[in-house]
């Protein structure tokens, strides 16, 4: 959804040098790192789109954890959870071992 007009809007070749802080878990000890992206003007992506957007995919791809996610995307856990399904993301593994790990800590709580 917004990932493919993410996608699609960074091959326009009508650039604008649009810089912004970033930030992206580099370690495993949280350290932060700034980067800068040049997107197209017409992307119609704001600033929170992109971390969002960026954040939720790293997530997804298992290189970050959810907190981390929602660092990046400078939210809160909660807030964080609340709006990525609006981003075509869900917070839910598709690993059946990830979902029978949840079912056994569900039932012991």
């Amino acid at each position: 959804m917004l990932m493919a007009h993410f996608e699609q809007a960074l091959t326009i070749n009508n650039l604008r040098n649009v810089k912004f802080p970033l930030n992206l878990i580099t370690e495993s000890h949280c350290t932060m790192k700034t980067i800068s992206i040049t997107l197209p003007e017409l992307s119609g992506l704001s600033e929170f789109d992109v971390k969002i957007i960026l954040a939720g995919e790293l997530y997804v791809r298992e290189r970050l954890s959810l907190g981390q996610a929602a660092d990046v995307a400078g939210l809160s856990k909660r807030a964080f959870i609340e709006i990525i399904g609006k981003y075509g993301f869900s917070i839910f593994s598709e690993s059946l071992d990830d979902f029978r790990l949840d079912l056994e800590n569900a039932w012991k709580a």
